[in-house]
């Protein structure tokens, strides 16, 4: 898998040389660092039971696996018609701003219920969020600028990050440098780079977590292109307009207990099921479960043979 990996990098990069030279003046106001952050509280209580039950509807509707489950668009300028439009136009709000602001085109809107009760849904398998009609049609990758998560539980598998894009590099490093975990909680949002390898790897979650349902609104804010193929997100009655984020970076939770990650260290690590050299690192698996334990469970690891 390590060497399909890397044929996807070089025919990518070659790909992606005109699309930068395109894109490059409107990147440059939409450049965001890997790991934006982790915001406990950032949605309103008065509004999680409208989302809750917006996100199950949709998911009823347009869920499934990862191939399979549909996503939906929230024009940019649109005026939300749903709770979980308004979600999606208080994520642009939160992370834009100004020239950026108006460079957003608009943002795809999808629901995962991750089902406790079977080990075949538990989980997600690591991937590059994308526009799949461009990759399927055109073998043209296209990510958005940001992708985020919302959680309505505090159950189920952690999402894990690593600082790994699809171009890839020339450099033939054993880990990314850097990969961060983070534990559902209900109302926490979590932001990261559009263009980074991301999955739920249910092999890391405690009995308790990877036995019950795991439920999250996923955003993600394009800025070049409206990925092919999505239709407006459902109507569901109640707009929720007045729905805002609060991200202050200053309450960003990220712990750093593990400043750096070795193969000598004393800390126990392991490679995950979906492990791929270059792309994916080793996890401290039983330290994560002690910390998921914990209110602010998330861990940033940064790799020495980066």
């Amino acid at each position: 898998m390590g060497a399909a990996s890397r044929r996807r990098r070089v025919t990518q990069r070659r790909r992606m040389r005109v699309v930068v030279r395109r894109h490059v003046k409107l990147r440059a106001l939409t450049t965001f660092p890997a790991f934006v952050g982790v915001f406990d509280g950032a949605v309103p209580g008065a509004v999680l039971p409208q989302l809750e039950a917006e996100a199950l509807a949709l998911w009823a509707e347009s869920g499934g696996s990862r191939s399979s489950a549909k996503s939906f668009w929230v024009d940019a300028r649109s005026r939300p018609t749903s709770a979980l439009g308004a979600l999606a136009t208080a994520v642009v709000d939160a992370h834009f701003a100004g020239a950026a602001r108006a460079a957003v085109r608009g943002a795809e809107v999808w629901v995962q219920l991750r089902d406790g009760s079977s080990p075949a849904t538990r989980g997600l398998e690591f991937h590059f969020d994308k526009c799949e009609r461009s990759l399927a049609e055109r073998d043209d990758w296209r990510h958005p600028a940001l992708a985020t998560a919302t959680y309505l539980t505090d159950s189920g598998a952690p999402l894990v990050v690593f600082d790994t894009t699809s171009d890839g590099g020339d450099d033939a490093r054993a880990s990314p440098p850097r990969g961060w975990i983070v534990a559902p909680r209900r109302a926490r949002h979590v932001a990261f780079a559009g263009d980074r390898l991301h999955g739920v790897p249910d092999e890391i979650a405690t009995d308790s977590e990877r036995e019950s349902d795991r439920l999250s609104i996923l955003v993600n804010v394009w800025t070049d292109c409206k990925p092919l193929g999505l239709g407006p997100l459902p109507a569901f009655g109640g707009d929720a307009a007045d729905l805002a984020l609060d991200v202050d970076r200053e309450r960003t939770r990220v712990w750093l207990p593990l400043e750096r990650i070795s193969p000598d260290s004393d800390t126990p690590l392991f490679a995950l099921r979906e492990h791929r050299e270059g792309d994916t690192g080793l996890i401290p698996t039983p330290l994560w479960r002690a910390y998921s334990r914990e209110a602010a469970a998330a861990l940033e690891l940064r790799y020495l043979d980066a």
